[in-house]
């Protein structure tokens, strides 16, 4: 069906975007299709290529510049199939050309008729800014296309993926209203495969904690609160009666947290997430989406913390109301790091048959979504010609 289609993919920068867009343009290849990704950034390119996928960058200055080079590349590629996830640029080019099918990548919170759980969080996105609106629709103009109400139209497609499964991406009642003649589609969280493994040194002592029937808590927080939460929670988290692994992207805190290392705590860089996540008993994360899949693909008890991001506390109170965690909210830190609450908290979800159960459920749900996601995508197009 999708041999020798010709299909373009582009992402925003962060890898939280890039990792599905190429996880989508791995499934087209595997149909033979022609694929190629353009990003903004051309360190992008290496880690794509490393795929086997063909990239592109668009690097000019101006955004007027860049969507013109997206433009350039519509018509030098003439893609019958573009695929999206957050990159404007190309949002922005597709006003004014049209392939037979545009897919957009998109989590629940960016689609029209979200319902926040908390107004006074912050937008991240800007998507409610009425001054980036504006900013938005000028550039629109000195494109000569046409202005739009709100930014969100620009996120349409055709089909809109939504890289989860829908006990954990709610869409609000009436959506199809707001996007007639979309498709959605749940594949599941698209993931790739790590190439990297844990350190056998880390993998050793997994072990003997494992043999000393020890629970292991993983602490992975991404880049989301800085470098000075690493400090914090560790010196409040090597009090426990538990093992802890604490993941730290930012070398500098890692390296003077290294002297913390011993028999119940152990700090590390990036690593295979999915084989650590595998490897302990209950993770305290962020709950940004690609942790959150993750974690329950691992089939692990979550204790999320408060972020001041509204997606990742809908996602928090999400995972808390299916009986899977527990969200920490501003409110449980009011005095500083209680290490004797923090403790119980973990205990509770350890002891709590209940909660193992609910974990199990919900793990099996993210499977059957890996499993049967992306042929849904497939029949999806199918039915549109494609």
């Amino acid at each position: 069906m999708l041999e020798q289609r010709t299909v373009l993919c582009a992402a925003e920068s962060g890898y939280g975007h890039i990792i599905p867009a190429l996880c989508a343009g791995l499934l087209f290849r595997t149909q033979r299709s022609d694929v190629t990704m353009a990003f903004r950034d051309e360190r992008i390119k290496r880690f794509v290529g490393g795929y086997g996928v063909k990239a592109l960058s668009f690097d000019g200055l101006t955004l007027p510049d860049r969507v013109n080079q997206i433009r350039e590349i519509l018509e030098a590629r003439k893609p019958d199939i573009t695929v999206n996830d957050g990159c404007f640029e190309l949002w922005w080019a597709l006003r004014g050309w049209r392939p037979e099918c545009r897919l957009s990548i998109l989590r629940c919170e960016v689609i029209k008729g979200y319902k926040r759980r908390n107004m006074l969080l912050r937008d991240k996105f800007g998507l409610e800014s009425a001054e980036i609106l504006c900013q938005l629709n000028a550039g629109l103009s000195r494109l000569g296309l046409e202005p739009v109400e709100s930014i969100l139209e620009l996120l349409s497609g055709d089909i809109i993926v939504i890289p989860g499964i829908p006990e954990i991406d709610i869409l609000s009642d009436g959506v199809q209203e707001h996007y007639p003649g979309t498709t959605f589609v749940y594949t599941g969280p698209l993931l790739l495969p790590s190439t990297v493994q844990i350190s056998d040194a880390l993998k050793e002592w997994l072990a003997v904690r494992r043999g000393e029937k020890m629970p292991i808590l993983l602490v992975t927080l991404g880049t989301a609160y800085g470098e000075k939460l690493y400090r914090v929670l560790a010196e409040s988290l090597v009090h426990l009666d538990l093992a802890v692994v604490m993941v730290v992207p930012f070398e500098s805190e890692r390296k003077a947290l290294e002297s913390c290392n011993g028999a119940r705590f152990q700090v590390t860089g990036f690593t295979n997430l999915q084989e650590l996540v595998n490897s302990v008993d209950v993770v305290m994360h962020q709950c940004g989406h690609g942790t959150l899949h993750t974690v329950l693909l691992g089939g692990k008890p979550s204790v999320t913390l408060a972020s001041g991001e509204y997606h990742r506390e809908d996602n928090g109170i999400r995972l808390e109301e299916l009986g899977c965690g527990s969200h920490l909210s501003n409110e449980f830190f009011r005095h500083g790091f209680d290490c004797k609450a923090i403790g119980n908290v973990i205990r509770g979800l350890l002891e709590d048959s209940r909660v193992q159960e609910n974990v199990r459920k919900v793990s099996m749900m993210e499977w059957r979504y890996v499993q049967e996601g992306p042929a849904e995508l497939l029949r999806v197009l199918a039915e549109r010609g494609l």
